[in-house]
C-alpha cells in the first residue's frame, strides 16, 4: 500500500511544497510542485491515503473552526499550551490562499480517500508521548542543527531511513505517516468527522 502526504504553501513560495509517498519502507519526496503537478502524481500512485498539511474548510463564523478550537483544547489538556500558537485560523490572507489551493486539490482528486493533518504538532505529539523534551526543537524549522537532531531521533522512533534537507521534506513525510497511521492503527484522533477529516497523532 502507498500512503500521500503534502506539505502545501503559498503560490509565491512552490519550492516549499512538498509531495511525499510511503511504500512499505521507502519514502520519496517530491519538491517544487504546481497544483496540476501534485494531481497527476498522487492519481499516478494511487495512494491508500492522502493527507494534506492544510485546512480543508473554512470556519461557519469567526475565525477558527471547531476543529481547530478542539485542538487547542487538546494542547491545554497535555499542559503543552504553547504549541496552540502552531493552530493558525484558516481566514489569514496567507492561510486563506493556502486553505483555497488545497480544497481545489482535494476537489480535483476523485476516489481517493483525504485526510487533513498539522505535521508539526504531530511530530511534538509523538516526541511528548516518549517523554522527550518538545522545547528543544521548537525552532527546527529555523535552526539547522536542531532540525538534524529531530530528523534523527524521528528516525530511531518511527523505524524509518530518513534524509531531509528541509523541514518542508520533513513535515510532508510526517503527512504521509499519518495517513498510513489513520488506515491502520487507532494511533489517530479524529478533530473533524467530515468526508475529509482534520486527525491529529494519538496516545
Amino acid at each position: 500500500m502507498i500512503f500521500s502526504g503534502l506539505d502545501l504553501a503559498g503560490y509565491k513560495r512552490k519550492e516549499k511544497t512538498v509531495l511525499s509517498f510511503i511504500n512499505g519502507g521507502k519514502v520519496k519526496i517530491l519538491k517544487g510542485l504546481d497544483d496540476k503537478e501534485i494531481v497527476e502524481n498522487v492519481i499516478l500512485e494511487r495512494p491508500t491515503v492522502f493527507a494534506i498539511d492544510a485546512p480543508l474548510s473554512f470556519p461557519k463564523k469567526g475565525i477558527f473552526r471547531y476543529s481547530d478550537k478542539k485542538l487547542k483544547k487538546i494542547l491545554d489538556k497535555k499542559n503543552i499550551r504553547y504549541l496552540k500558537k502552531s493552530v493558525l485560523p484558516p481566514v489569514l490572507p496567507q492561510m486563506k490562499i493556502i486553505t483555497k489551493r488545497a480544497i481545489k486539490i482535494k476537489n480535483s482528486l476523485k476516489g481517493i480517500r483525504i485526510i487533513e493533518t498539522h505535521p508539526t504538532i504531530c511530530i511534538f505529539l509523538i516526541l511528548f508521548e516518549k517523554g522527550i523534551d518538545i522545547r528543544k526543537f521548537i525552532s527546527y524549522k529555523k535552526n539547522k542543527e536542531v532540525f538534524e537532531n529531530l530528523v534523527k531521533i524521528l528516525q530511531k522512533i518511527l523505524g524509518y531511513r530518513l534524509k531531509f534537507s528541509s523541514p518542508d521534506e520533513l513535515d510532508s513525510f510526517i503527512c504521509a505517516y499519518m495517513a498510513k497511521l489513520f488506515y491502520k492503527t487507532d494511533k489517530t484522533l479524529y478533530l473533524s468527522k467530515t468526508k475529509s477529516p482534520f486527525i491529529i497523532y494519538n496516545f
